[in-house]
């Protein structure tokens, strides 16, 4: 490991919103197709279902379905110094390029 480059392997870093499970069922016959692995399509309850892919590097990729009706679409997080994590439902990057 090169120091000043963080390891991720197993966290989900973001995840993706899938509209239905129906999606989730024919992603995992893709991956399986493919032979890249992937984690059991899971049962989160109320929360719907998830399903986690590795990248080559570790860092998990997952997918969510359907979305909480209660959490935003977007959700970012903002580490301060001064008190605990700030949570944004509106993203901070600029959606058109500086061309100058």
């Amino acid at each position: 490991m090169v120091p000043g480059q963080p390891a991720f392997p197993g966290f989900d870093l973001f995840s993706f919103a899938v509209d239905s499970r129906a999606d989730l069922d024919r992603l995992v016959t893709r991956l399986d197709d493919l032979g890249v692995p992937h984690s059991p399509i899971g049962d989160r309850g109320s929360d719907g279902a998830q399903l986690d892919v590795a990248d080559p590097d570790g860092t998990v990729v997952r997918m969510l379905s359907p979305f909480s009706a209660v959490a935003p679409a977007f959700q970012g997080i903002e580490f301060r110094d001064d008190g605990p994590p700030v949570f944004y439902d509106e993203s901070r990057l600029d959606r058109a390029p500086n061309r100058q």
